[in-house]
Formats: C-alpha cells, sequence, structure tokens
C-alpha cells in the first residue's frame, strides 16, 4: 500500500496540481493503514464537537511541509460564502 501511495502522490505531484487525499481516521491515526501521513506534504484535520446543544466545528493542522504553522486547534463555521476560521 505504502509503495502504491507513493507513486500516486508522485504522479499527482508531476503534474503541478494542488491534491487533497482524504482519509477517515480509525484509532488515533490519520489513515487506515498509517501510512499516508508520511507520505504527504501536509494533513488537515477536521473535527467535530457537542458543547451543549452546539456543534462546534475545529481544524487542526499538524503538518505542513516547508511552510511554517500556527499551531493548535482553531474553531471553524462552515458559511455558504465559504469556510471562516473564527480563532
Amino acid at each position: 500500500i505504502r509503495r502504491l501511495l507513493y507513486h500516486i502522490i508522485d504522479y499527482l505531484k508531476s503534474l503541478n496540481v494542488t491534491t487533497l487525499l482524504i482519509s477517515e481516521a480509525q484509532n488515533n491515526k490519520y489513515s487506515r493503514y498509517g501510512v499516508a501521513e508520511f507520505l504527504c506534504d501536509g494533513i488537515i484535520k477536521l473535527e467535530a464537537e457537542v458543547i451543549g446543544k452546539t456543534l462546534q466545528r475545529n481544524i487542526l493542522i499538524t503538518k505542513m511541509r516547508n511552510t511554517k504553522i500556527d499551531g493548535g486547534r482553531h474553531t471553524i463555521d462552515i458559511t455558504n460564502q465559504g469556510v471562516k476560521v473564527l480563532d
């Protein structure tokens, strides 16, 4: 699986395009087999948490190669105009 993912990611990079690979997290891993997070240039985790009667959505950027990132969890709002980072 690691070799297959490497070839797919390498091919997409050769096209000079931005690609989002979406994975369902399981058992505190970012991907099912635990290899995609090592091959990808960035990891963005989206979370939803119920606080009282309110659904709070968060974004957590845990990895972004060659880019300084603002660590921590940030609350987001998804609107008709797009995604807004609230804090």
